[in-house]
């Protein structure tokens, strides 16, 4: 070669490197592109809910698609139980599979995920690898497991755990995406977790702890939709506390507030999960009992009554005196079609 092929070849050359170079910027464009396009489908898909358990089943089914993971699972960290509380999970089928609850005892990787908020991975395959966390990916017939903390406010609010079937993902690339999408993902989940309070705020008596005038009208709205779609009954019942404000006029109004919790947990004692309680105003309560008839909710009521009569009330020294209620039921469709009918007629 002389020199005018070696100019030649240099000016190739440097024409190779530049084309290098852009494809690798092209690629890596491309990359951070397909990153943005899953951050904004995660925030939009989270934005559409405030529910935290919808909430954290999307954040599950988006981390595991992003990070190409078998399976994903959303805590909430449980402090005062030292526990993890399954929010959500990704295929939502393994939510049968899951308990409620995981006591944090006897893993320190998880503990330590929650408390220095940092990222661990585990290969079952790795000898230095956590025996606790290596006993449970076994057990599940998984290979690797990633786990990533849920940080809200600079707190460490859950975890996520992301299980492979195969070695768990290494791209720090993805890693960085993973704990860009929790980071995300948290802010929503403790945005759903503070609406949610505020709405039980909301709803709640603050005296008795159920429901008030404003809930229960829109849940029996909902409840006599559903009975009207189910063709099956619906029952609600009120109740009216006898000679109630001879207490309050006797014993002043503090007395008579210790009176109403004392009705309220009897109250509660003696109604299924399903049935719903609400302070309706003053000493009226009603309870609204799905899928029940006019028979079954005299029962009800004399389950009621019956919890009255053998719980009298006594407190701060003063004889024990029974407490005497009027209720009224209402059962839908033979009583009334709406909740507003069924509410007055029970009343």
């Amino acid at each position: 070669f002389d020199e005018e092929d070696v100019r030649l070849l240099s000016i190739l050359a440097d024409q190779a490197a530049t084309a290098f170079t852009s494809a690798r910027h092209l690629a890596e464009a491309r990359r951070l592109a397909a990153e943005l396009r899953q951050l904004l489908d995660m925030s939009s898909a989270l934005s559409r809910s405030l529910d935290p358990v919808a909430v954290a089943d999307l954040m599950a089914e988006h981390l595991a698609r992003a990070l190409g993971a078998q399976q994903a699972q959303i805590s909430e960290w449980d402090r005062s139980g030292d526990r993890l509380r399954t929010l959500g999970c990704y295929p939502l089928s393994t939510r049968e599979t899951l308990d409620d609850y995981y006591d944090l005892a006897g893993y320190p990787l998880s503990r330590r995920v929650l408390e220095d908020r940092v990222i661990e991975v585990v290969d079952v395959e790795d000898p230095d690898a956590d025996p606790a966390e290596t006993a449970l990916l076994l057990a599940e017939g998984t290979r690797g497991l990633i786990m990533l903390p849920l940080v809200a406010k600079d707190t460490g609010v859950g975890l996520v755990e992301l299980t492979f079937g195969g070695r768990p993902a290494e791209d720090p690339g993805l890693i960085t995406l993973a704990r860009t999408m929790a980071h995300e993902a948290a802010m929503a989940l403790e945005n759903a977790r503070l609406y949610e309070t505020a709405r039980n705020l909301a709803d709640r008596d603050t005296l008795t702890g159920f429901f008030n005038h404003r809930y229960l009208h829109e849940r029996l709205a909902e409840e006599v939709v559903r009975a009207r779609r189910t063709r099956r009954p619906l029952s609600v019942v009120m109740l009216d506390l006898d000679d109630f404000k001879l207490v309050n006029d006797s014993f002043g109004h503090l007395y008579g507030d210790l009176v109403l919790v004392h009705v309220a947990a009897l109250i509660r004692g003696t109604l299924r999960a399903s049935d719903v309680a609400a302070r309706y105003g003053g000493d009226e309560f009603a309870v609204i009992l799905p899928e029940t008839d006019r028979d079954e909710a005299v029962l009800v009521a004399g389950r009621i009554l019956e919890a009255f009569r053998q719980s009298p009330f006594a407190a701060e020294g003063r004889l024990a005196f029974p407490i005497g209620a009027s209720i009224g039921i209402a059962t839908h469709p033979a009583d009334g079609r709406s909740a507003t009918e069924l509410i007055a007629i029970a009343d």
